[in-house]
């Protein structure tokens, strides 16, 4: 019956709409931990010795580098380039005082 199928639209929208309400939130939480962990990350520089700098240039700045292109990239696809602003200017800040 075509009234029974209708009806059955919106629940499947809503849902959709649910779906990428959660997926978003999850997005936006992992985003926030992300520049937290390099908030953290630049205070620990600040305070290291060279032998640490050297090794988080070489070890951990290559794949946090490839992570945030990886998401930014993602958010250009989505449309929502700004949103990444952040999360290159933590990354800046933390390059540079890896090199301070």
């Amino acid at each position: 019956e075509p009234g029974a199928e209708t009806s059955k639209e919106p629940s499947k929208i809503d849902n959709a709409k649910a779906k990428i309400d959660e997926q978003k939130q999850a997005l936006e939480k992992k985003q926030k931990e992300l520049e937290e962990q390099m908030e953290g990350w630049t205070r620990e520089l600040k305070r290291s010795g060279e032998e640490v700098r050297r090794y988080f240039q070489k070890e951990v700045l290559p794949r946090l580098e490839q992570a945030v292109q990886d998401f930014l990239q993602w958010l250009k696809e989505q449309g929502k380039e700004k949103d990444g602003k952040p999360l290159e200017e933590k990354l800046e800040e933390l390059k540079r005082t890896l090199h301070s």
